[in-house]
């Protein structure tokens, strides 16, 4: 059973997230929207696996991911939803540890859950080739 609310589970799902992302640029029309969300989910992502000193990265099992490129939107936002959970799970755990780590994945979590709600309707509404 996988263990849950580690931070290599946000990371494993932010690749997952990530990857998506990727396939769907390259089915649908109007790139421009989902290169700018990849670029800010790297630039961000880079970011904290060098201030939490990531160590393992797992390979992507995409044929578990998307079996054919009408579910890669609702993938990608399901994915995206399991990120904001794993996180918020993540931070209440740090928050009954007491410290600072609340204070460190608090703004993954709401990063995730702000991108999230700001861009899971253009998704959905994007024209897949």
């Amino acid at each position: 059973m996988k263990k849950h609310n580690t931070k290599d589970n946000i990371f494993e799902a932010w690749d997952e997230l990530i990857f998506l992302l990727e396939c769907l640029e390259s089915i649908v029309e109007d790139k421009e929207i989902i290169r700018g969300i990849i670029a800010t989910q790297l630039l961000k992502k880079e970011k904290w696996e060098l201030f939490y000193e990531r160590k393992f990265w797992n390979i992507i099992e995409s044929q578990q991911l998307i079996s054919n490129n009408c579910k890669v939107t609702k993938t990608l936002i399901l994915k995206w939803e399991e990120l904001i959970i794993e996180s918020y799970f993540y931070l209440q755990q740090a928050r009954k540890s007491g410290g600072t780590l609340g204070n460190k994945i608090g703004p993954i979590w709401s990063f995730h859950k702000r991108e999230k709600e700001k861009y899971e309707n253009i998704i959905l509404k994007l024209d897949i080739k």
